[in-house]
């Protein structure tokens, strides 16, 4: 667990300290945060990752191969990532070397969007390590590229440039197929969705909750035959607790701001976050559906700073309190579930590769 105590504790420190110093420190801890990250991703073992051990099975499995029989063997789909472990076969690497390419891939669009955009580090830190979905990056490598090459195409949906932005999920779709929903990122992050819009939105959640396994049927239909199989079981998941925590944060985002400071990227940020709460009321019944609402959560620890700062006065109060109450609540629960071992994707204890052999 000590280098998740670092991770946390390090960043924090410089951030408390630091802005004595320098102001612009924001920046510098978002970094060191994610250097201390590249490194524990780097450096971990077989063990610390659910999924590692598969995907070091594909790998050996790639050493076998021509080039020409790995995009054969590929052709069914996400052939990027097997052309991937192919590159860095071929370059004399081994499965360690794959997970800090892996990890560099991932991790650094996601570093420098962080620290371009938060304006609160030890804030957007503590929602990263407990509201995104943190422990994916650990386990599952074809996901967590996806997950970073998309934050790294968000620019054309800023920038207004759809055909680019269509473009490159498509090619990422190439490492993991779920990639496809933040097609829909585009059209939602430019939606004019004002507070007047919840008089139709409340309802119209409701209704997608209650008929949820219906509605959820319905789509999975136009998938493929392995897709229903896989992914169709519907069954009580009983996670209820994210869907509690994105309503309240959606609740605060929409009651917190000044009208007159609100602009283009905070709506459509803000948008980002009612799309993800709308996916996330189709977890109880199935928690693969989880694995489409990584990518929206990943802007969540920019939003909710955001929120803060432009904060109505009537509201002064109420904010400082919530910073220093979600900063303290994250940040311990993200120790309380490292010290108790309490993760799906078995990244807790961590362990490094030379105490794996």
């Amino acid at each position: 667990m000590i280098p998740y105590y670092i991770l946390l504790i390090i960043p924090a420190l410089l951030y408390i300290f630091g802005r004595f110093i320098n102001k612009k420190w924001n920046k510098q801890c978002i970094i060191l945060f994610f250097i201390i990250l590249l490194v524990i991703l780097s450096l971990r073992g077989i063990e610390c990752g659910r999924d590692l051990k598969m995907y070091s099975y594909f790998f050996d499995i790639m050493k076998g191969y021509s080039f020409e029989e790995v995009i054969s063997y590929s052709k069914k789909g996400e052939i990027f990532f097997f052309i991937l472990n192919k590159i860095v076969i071929l370059l004399g690497g081994n499965f360690q070397l794959f997970l800090c390419v892996v990890a560099l891939i991932s991790i650094i669009p996601i570093a420098l969007f962080y620290s371009k955009k938060s304006e609160n580090a030890l804030l957007t830190i503590a929602l990263f390590l407990t509201v995104a979905p943190f422990p994916m990056f650990f386990s599952g490598l074809r996901q967590v590229i996806a997950m970073g090459l998309v934050v790294m195409a968000f620019k054309f949906i800023e920038e207004k440039k759809p055909i680019q932005y269509i473009i490159s999920i498509l090619i990422i779709m190439l490492f993991h197929i779920s990639a496809i929903i933040a097609l829909l990122f585009y059209p939602i992050y430019h939606s004019k969705i004002s507070k007047n819009w919840l008089i139709i939105i409340i309802p119209l959640f409701v209704l997608v909750y209650l008929f949820k396994e219906q509605i959820f049927m319905f789509f999975l239909g136009f998938g493929n035959k392995i897709y229903q199989e896989t992914y169709g079981t519907i069954t009580s998941t009983g996670q209820y607790a994210t869907l509690l925590l994105l309503i309240i944060f959606d609740i605060y985002c929409f009651i917190i701001p000044d009208k007159s400071k609100i602009n283009q990227e905070y709506i459509g940020l803000r948008n980002l976050l009612l799309f993800s709460t709308l996916i996330q009321l189709f977890v109880p019944i199935n928690m693969n559906i989880m694995r489409l609402n990584y990518y929206s959560l990943l802007f969540v620890p920019i939003l909710i700073p955001k929120t803060v700062n432009i904060g109505s006065k009537s509201f002064r109060k109420v904010i400082q309190v919530s910073v220093v109450v979600m900063i303290l609540f994250f940040s311990s629960y993200f120790i309380y579930n490292g010290y108790n071992g309490n993760n799906n994707l078995d990244i807790f204890p961590y362990s490094t590769y030379w105490s794996s052999k």
